[in-house]
C-alpha cells in the first residue's frame, strides 16, 4: 500500500500536473485567440459589413490579437515553460527513487542521488525568482504593485536618474575644475 501511495503522489501527481498544465496553457491561448478573432470579426462586420472568414486561425489570429492579448499570451507561455523545465528535475527524481531501489540518500547512487536534489533544490529556486521577473516586466499592473509594496515612485526614480545624468554633464556636484568654488 505505501508503495502505491508513495508512487501516485511523487511520480504521478507531478507528471500529471505539467501535462495539465501544458493542456491548460494551450487551451487559454487558443481561447484568447478565438476571442481575438470574435472582437477583430465583429470590429468588420459592424464597420465595413465584412466578416473574418471562418478559417482564421493560427498566424492570421495572432495578427489579429490585442497586444494586451499578445502580452497575456507570452507570459503565461513563458511562465509555463519555466515551470515543466525547473519541475523536470523532480519529476525525473522521483521517478529514479521508485525505479531504482538503490537510488536514495544512504544507497548505492548516494552521489548522483544528492547532486539531482540539489539540482531540484536550485531549479526550484530560479523558477521562483525568474517568474518575479517576467510579471515585474510582463505585467503593469504587479509592477504598479510592486513599486507601492517597496515604496518606489517611477516619477521619483525618474527625476533622480534626470538629475544624476545633468549633475555628471554639468559638473556640479562632481566639481567643475575650480576647487569647488
Amino acid at each position: 500500500m505505501e508503495h502505491i501511495k508513495d508512487s501516485i503522489n511523487h511520480i504521478m501527481l507531478p507528471f500529471v500536473g505539467q501535462i495539465i498544465i501544458m493542456c491548460t496553457t494551450i487551451l487559454m491561448v487558443s481561447a484568447l485567440q478565438a476571442s481575438s478573432s470574435f472582437r477583430q470579426k465583429t470590429k468588420e462586420d459592424t464597420s465595413h459589413n465584412e466578416a473574418l472568414g471562418p478559417n482564421s486561425t493560427g498566424s492570421s489570429s495572432w495578427r489579429h490579437m490585442t497586444n494586451r492579448d499578445k502580452r497575456v499570451v507570452k507570459m503565461v507561455t513563458i511562465i509555463s515553460t519555466i515551470f515543466m523545465i525547473c519541475n523536470t528535475p523532480m519529476v525525473v527524481g522521483m521517478t529514479c527513487r521508485r525505479a531504482f531501489p538503490e537510488f536514495k540518500i544512504n544507497g548505492v547512487y548516494h552521489n548522483v542521488h544528492l547532486t539531482l536534489f540539489a539540482i531540484v533544490f536550485i531549479a526550484s529556486s530560479l523558477s521562483a525568482s525568474v517568474n518575479t521577473f517576467v510579471y515585474y516586466f510582463g505585467s503593469s499592473r504587479f509592477k504598479q504593485r510592486f513599486h507601492e509594496i517597496f515604496g518606489l515612485d517611477e516619477n521619483t526614480i525618474k527625476s533622480q536618474s534626470e538629475s544624476k545624468g545633468k549633475s555628471i554633464t554639468t559638473g556640479e556636484e562632481i566639481g567643475d575644475g575650480n576647487g569647488g568654488r
